[in-house]
């Protein structure tokens, strides 16, 4: 019988291998943010921006 690391790290892989750009990395949060925090983001109002590497649920 499988452990359940084991059984994580198989759902894990799959989710990873489903995802187009590759997993987030904490760098990939702290990139949007910064970018919301500066002023290239001036124009930007009401959006939802999802940092999730191509990777969606219906």
């Amino acid at each position: 019988m499988y452990g359940a690391d084991h059984v994580l790290s198989k759902a894990f892989a799959k989710i990873e291998a489903q995802t187009p750009f590759g997993m987030n990395v904490p760098s990939d949060i702290a990139k949007t943010a910064l970018y919301f925090a500066s002023s290239d983001s001036d124009q930007v109002s009401g959006s939802v921006i999802s940092v999730n590497g191509g990777l969606s649920f219906p």
